[in-house]
């Protein structure tokens, strides 16, 4: 997770979206790729559950295999993905999955997969070695429908045999029966009572406690050679332990999520964005409860249609989704099913400070949201109104007002749309009298996107974006009305990507960004992978972006390989080739860059990620590297 920002920003760009940086920004680049990569990856928020679609409607269907009296159908879920030796499949632990479990797709009885690891609704699997399909990919691409192996029948149940006579017992007689007991708590021992599972004390004893959550501690060093510049020395070495857990008894859970971190360096306190970097971050510490009638959706999840009347809440610092512009919440946050797919959400309480998230006392926000939910075969929708408030040192600070929606069908198709009208104070009540000062009410933000699969082998992507920003309180007393852009900003982005079979991928995009002149920008990407060449468990890639701003323009150009060396390891080289121009130069510079990667993955708790980094060109070289260690458990 990165940094808290301090203004809000745009969406972010899809992988491959053509936005390039500077090679100046390449060391602050670096920071932040190896704070990303201590989330773990629970998944797109996107990828839900879907019932899988047929495996091309091109092929003649495979016979669906009958179930056999008494036995339950198999849960078949859709390849979401497939990412090298990973495959993403629409099945999680709602639908039975678990560690370790062997998969089939359908219509290839030669592949199978063994699961890795599994969330609500979505797992990660890896082509079984036995099958082959680890050696050649063996066509496991996006669509193909997997099942568990159908269970087999449930043995016939033995006729019962009639009681047999028991010898008649003769009985003790009471003074005789007294005596020996007398003996017995003579000796002495411990007491145990039994209620017969009933009542308070049964009740606690089938409660169940569930625990999971993962330690991760990473290392990042940037060492600058050449000419060192006197005024933004480079050599950072950062040092971090993430610590993320979740427990859950009964109707109540806790989570945590907390990071300590070392930096050292030359004048650390002087360098930019020196009060973002806290040596400990919290950024969810709650305790929730759940009425028993949400159903078992796991730590942390909702049912998708719970009953009317199901009840949750949340107290200590956790994170509102449905407010647009609090986000972080030092509070208490509830939700209450009203029945037929819909949802009451309120929440309240204090913000934390944006830069190094202690807990504030300037910023007090509350609000609620209607949700709505409904599903109904391949098909899911939602939908969303909220309204969100907050106040600045006791005046108003913002009312922000949000209407969204999504609609999916399977994993062929996904569209999302929202937008936010927000009121503000007068700009001229906030010390902004100058002319293009930004309104006091507007639509902030506005979105619609999503993707399409018109055939098995292609997806596309598309959205369009405006972002305005506006003068708050806040933002007048943290930096300013000059610190604040003053021109609104639309962003186009479009992407294709088809897989051509088990051996090659391609794909390219595009991204235009107007509105103003400091939002003018133009990107595009595009590139090629191949696998499995020769046989072998290869992979190279190739690709080329360019971007074009008003800061810089640049042309990069990478080439990727990866090798699966052994069941769980992985080890991967990468070559760079930059050519840019900056605005303040007249002349083009070149910068290489040159990397080697190696990763460890394993079914077991384990995981282990090291990689080093060598970029030098027109500019002073420097080095990078980033190790992980990960313990993940449950």
């Amino acid at each position: 997770m990165g940094e808290p920002a301090l203004l809000r920003l745009p969406p972010p760009r899809l992988a491959g979206g053509g936005v390039g940086a500077s090679s100046r920004l390449a060391p602050l680049a670096a920071l932040a790729a190896f704070a990303a990569l201590t989330v773990a990856a629970p998944g797109v928020a996107w990828a839900r559950r879907a019932r899988s679609r047929s495996a091309g409607a091109r092929r003649t269907p495979t016979p669906a295999r009958p179930v056999a009296d008494g036995a339950t159908a198999a849960p078949r879920g859709s390849v979401r993905g497939v990412h090298g030796e990973l495959v993403y499949v629409a099945l999680g632990r709602a639908d039975g999955a678990h560690e370790g479990q062997r998969l089939l797709i359908e219509g290839h009885p030669e592949l199978t997969l063994t699961v890795l690891h599994v969330g609500a609704h979505q797992l990660v699997a890896r082509p079984a070695p036995a099958s082959g399909a680890r050696r050649a990919g063996a066509g496991v691409r996006a669509g193909m429908t997997v099942a568990p192996p159908t269970p087999a029948p449930p043995e016939p149940k033995p006729t019962p045999k009639p009681p047999a006579a028991l010898p008649r017992v003769r009985a003790t007689p009471p003074a005789q029966a007294a005596a020996r007991w007398a003996s017995v708590r003579a000796r002495g021992g411990p007491r145990v009572t039994f209620d017969g599972g009933s009542g308070e004390a049964g009740a606690s004893r089938r409660r169940e406690t569930r625990v999971r959550g993962d330690l991760t501690l990473t290392y990042g060093g940037v060492y600058q050679g050449g000419a060192a510049s006197a005024a933004v020395p480079l050599d950072l070495h950062s040092l971090r332990l993430r610590s993320r857990l979740q427990v859950q008894r009964g109707a109540w859970d806790w989570a945590h999520d907390v990071t300590a971190r070392l930096d050292l360096g030359p004048r650390l306190a002087s360098r930019p964005g020196a009060g973002s970097r806290p040596p400990l971050a919290l950024r969810r510490a709650r305790v929730g409860y759940r009425s028993q009638a949400w159903g078992d959706a796991g730590v942390g999840q909702r049912a998708p249609q719970p009953p009317a009347g199901s009840l949750g809440a949340r107290l200590g610092r956790l994170w509102v989704s449905s407010a647009s512009s609090t986000g972080l919440l030092d509070g208490l946050a509830g939700h209450l099913s009203l029945g037929r797919g819909l949802t009451l959400a309120l929440h309240g309480g204090l913000v934390p400070a944006r830069l190094d998230l202690a807990p504030s006392t300037d910023l007090a926000a509350a609000g609620g949201a209607l949700r709505w939910a409904w599903a109904g075969g391949p098909w899911r929708a939602s939908a969303g109104l909220s309204a969100d408030g907050s106040v600045w040192r006791g005046r108003f600070n913002r009312l922000d007002v949000a209407l969204r929606g999504t609609v999916t069908r399977g994993s062929d198709a996904y569209a999302a749309a929202r937008a936010t009208l927000s009121q503000v104070p007068d700009a001229a009540a906030l010390g902004d009298g100058a002319p293009g000062s930004t309104p006091s009410l507007a639509v902030s933000h506005a979105y619609v996107g999503g993707f399409v699969r018109p055939w098995s082998w292609l997806q596309v992507d598309a959205h369009w974006a405006h972002d305005r920003p506006l003068l708050d309180r806040e933002l007048a007393a943290r930096v300013g009305p000059l610190g604040l852009p003053r021109q609104p900003r639309e962003s186009l982005w479009l992407r294709a990507r088809a897989e051509l079979g088990p051996r090659l991928a391609l794909w390219a995009g595009g991204t235009y960004g107007f509105g103003g002149a400091e939002s003018d920008r133009l990107g595009a990407s595009g590139g090629l992978l191949l696998r499995h060449l020769g046989g072998l468990p290869l992979r190279v890639g190739a690709a080329y972006r360019l971007t074009q701003g008003r800061a810089v323009r640049a042309h990069v150009g990478s080439l990727d390989v990866d090798v699966d060396a052994g069941a769980a390891w992985t080890v991967g080289a990468r070559y760079e080739l930059a050519s840019f121009q900056a605005r303040l130069l007249d002349r083009w510079q070149l910068e290489h860059s040159v990397e080697a990667r190696a990763s460890w993955l394993e079914r077991g708790p384990w995981r282990l990620s090291l990689t080093a980094a060598w970029v030098g060109g027109d500019l002073p070289w420097h080095a990078r590297v980033f190790a992980l260690v990960g313990w993940r458990f449950q």
